[in-house]
């Protein structure tokens, strides 16, 4: 799972957001995007999908889909 934070950090950077930014519009706190970040937890299910949401990153399924 802690290749989940490296794609979180690198699709953050990509979008030119900081940790804060990320974590306002996720409602929760910087350490938190951090702790996802460097391994030391893991988002759930749910907010794995809000990551996605405001990081505006299509969920594998949906893009296969969408190209059909």
């Amino acid at each position: 799972m802690a290749e989940v934070g490296k794609n979180i950090k690198k699709i953050r950077k990509e979008k030119n957001l900081t940790q804060d930014d990320l974590a306002e519009r996720l409602y929760c706190t910087r350490q938190t995007i951090s702790n996802y970040e460097n391994g030391k937890s893991e988002p759930n299910i749910a907010l794995l999908v809000e990551i996605a949401k405001v990081l505006e990153v299509e969920k594998e399924g949906e893009q296969k889909r969408a190209e059909n």
